[in-house]
């Protein structure tokens, strides 16, 4: 069913699930590892999607931290104090996949 979904909503996912692309799939990986990196850049703005807490969904944050398979995103406008940047609605690491850019 999962298949189905996603070769109907993405025609480039249609052609990998189809074979179409297998001589490109490293290629395909790799593009798709640089632009994410090339995505979540520290301090750009982002909305957290399809998160299982309903109160977080939706709110816009910015990007303080990016690790390897997280992103630690600070929500709030930030309050800097002699300790550090205190964000007053949290601190929360995220994988990628639950971040929207916002413009």
């Amino acid at each position: 069913m999962a298949r189905a979904l996603l070769k109907d909503t993405c025609e480039i996912a249609g052609w990998i699930i189809a074979g179409d692309q297998d001589a490109n799939l490293d290629w395909i990986e790799q593009a798709c590892k640089a632009r994410r990196k090339m995505l979540w850049r520290l301090g750009a703005k982002v909305r957290l999607v399809g998160t299982s807490d309903p109160s977080l969904n939706g709110k816009v944050g910015t990007i303080i931290k990016v690790n390897a398979k997280t992103v630690t995103v600070g929500l709030g406008d930030p309050e800097i104090t002699q300790w550090g940047t205190y964000w007053p609605e949290g601190e929360y690491n995220v994988p990628p996949q639950m971040l929207q850019p916002v413009e």
